[in-house]
């Protein structure tokens, strides 16, 4: 299942070589949501906003960078979708 790790204003990690921060959503893959938040906490400590399971709920029209995949994490096309749709009403 995904994660997605979202960032405060203050918040920036360079992971994988890609740089993270309030302008992006971090895209992990874990079994549970618990294992997912573990993952985190173990990637960027306790500088991060909130996690979610659902990409609906992430709120993506405040992350003009959108979606950054870490690991073993894919895009689906759900994801890519939704990126899409988000883009073509705008960014706030």
């Amino acid at each position: 299942m995904h994660i997605f790790v979202t960032f405060g204003q203050v918040h920036a990690h360079s992971v994988e070589g890609k740089t993270l921060d309030k302008d992006t959503v971090a895209v992990l893959e874990a079994d549970t949501h618990e294992l997912g938040r573990d993952k985190a906490f173990k990637l960027f400590g306790d500088k991060f906003f909130s996690t979610y399971t659902d990409p609906n709920d992430v709120g993506l029209q405040f992350f003009p960078k959108g979606f950054v995949y870490l690991g073993e994490a894919k895009q689906t096309a759900d994801e890519m979708n939704l990126y899409e749709a988000v883009k073509q009403r705008g960014f706030e």
